[in-house]
Parts: C-alpha cells; sequence; structure tokens
C-alpha cells in the first residue's frame, strides 16, 4: 500500500493533469480512499482499485516475527 500512497500523492501536485489511475486487484486502506475523494473533490480524477481494508498491511493481517 505504500506504493499506491506515494503513487497518488504524485498526481496531487497541481501540475499533474492524471484523470484516472487503476489499482485493480490492490487492496487500499481508508486514509488511500480519503486521499482520492480529496483529490476527486477538487478537480476530474477517477481511482479503482481492490477493495478498502482497516489495516496497513497487505494481506489484512500483521505478520508477527518469531526470535531465535
Amino acid at each position: 500500500m505504500t506504493g499506491v500512497q506515494e503513487l497518488l500523492a504524485a498526481v496531487t501536485n497541481d501540475h499533474s493533469e492524471m484523470q484516472y489511475i487503476s489499482f485493480e486487484g490492490i487492496p487500499i486502506n481508508r486514509k488511500i480512499a480519503y486521499m482520492a475523494e480529496m483529490l476527486s473533490n477538487n478537480r476530474e480524477f477517477a481511482m479503482s482499485h481492490g477493495g478498502v481494508i482497516d489495516t496497513d498491511d497487505v494481506m489484512g493481517k500483521k505478520k508477527s516475527r518469531s526470535r531465535l
């Protein structure tokens, strides 16, 4: 999700003319969804994605690390 957020931040630039970006199959979190919504409120913009999940982890679960 970090890459999606960084790409979306790049297209929020005042000089960007991107009107549509597709992240089909890639889940996003609510923060990214909010960023896209705010951008679409300010200019013509739409984004598709793989659904909104409640975590920053791509799979929706934090992985625990075992210590040896």
